[in-house]
């Protein structure tokens, strides 16, 4: 699914936060005002702003925005991995790199129709976990650890890894 304009709603998708960050790859913390309280939350964790800072620091290399994943603690203790764009701000006249732009943007749900069923079962690793709405939370963590072990003992990882999970 690509993100843009919903039929049913005629509602794009809306970003989940937008930070800058300095040349130097650290987040500009925003405004304390109730605008700004989930970005402030998002900048607040020391994982949220690792992620972050290592992504930026590679767009002062790119001329392209860079697009990644990015997995911060939701407000139930578990992890949401959120789709980042990161694009570099420029000084028109001089050229130099001020920093980037990043914007947040929720997951699509992998294999979901309109109707809220899921055609097929996906799932996105990152960082060692398995985000998916599809796969119930018990066999996320055993895929995750079965992938880890493929990738670690594989010369060239697969492009798809295909593994067989009981009911």
């Amino acid at each position: 699914r690509v993100i843009g304009l919903d039929p049913s709603t005629e509602k794009g998708v809306q970003a989940t936060f937008y930070l800058f960050i300095d040349a130097k790859g650290q987040a500009l913390l925003p405004p304390e005002s109730e605008s700004f309280a989930y970005s402030r939350r998002l900048t607040a964790q020391k994982r949220f702003l690792e992620q972050l800072n290592r992504a930026s620091l590679a767009t002062s290399k790119m001329e392209e925005p860079l697009v990644g994943f990015i997995a911060s603690e939701a407000e139930d203790g578990g992890l949401r991995l959120q789709q980042v764009i990161l694009t570099r701000v420029i000084d028109t006249p001089t050229g130099e790199v001020l920093g980037a732009l990043a914007l947040g943007f929720p997951m699509p749900d992998l294999g979901k129709t309109a109707q809220g069923k899921f055609k097929f079962k996906a799932g996105i690793l990152f960082e060692g976990h398995l985000y998916s709405e599809s796969i119930s939370a018990n066999h996320r963590k055993v895929l995750a650890e079965r992938v880890a072990d493929q990738i670690k003992i594989s010369k060239q990882p697969p492009e798809n890894f295909v593994e067989m999970i009981d009911k």
